[in-house]
């Protein structure tokens, strides 16, 4: 197990678990970009979920903007995450 697995066993609750183990699924399915993106914007909503953050004025888009610069052109806005 990697140590972030590992942290995740110990202290994730149970949404950022579920999430992080849809997203290992697709991301080890070697999907196409845009099936991966909405899974790893997935578990950054779950993450922020519980810390609280209320991120009903984001889109999928958002949150991976700030990973990706050019995620316009690789997602579409309607895309549900």
């Amino acid at each position: 197990m990697t140590s972030l697995q590992d942290k995740l066993l110990i202290w994730g609750p149970a949404p950022v678990v579920r999430a992080w183990a849809q997203a290992m699924r697709i991301f080890e399915s070697d999907p196409e970009p845009t099936d991966a993106l909405p899974a790893y914007a997935g578990l950054l909503r779950a993450i922020r979920e519980d810390l609280d953050h209320d991120d009903s004025q984001l889109d999928t888009r958002d949150l991976l903007r700030l990973f990706v610069t050019d995620i316009d052109d690789h997602l579409p806005l309607s895309r549900p995450v």
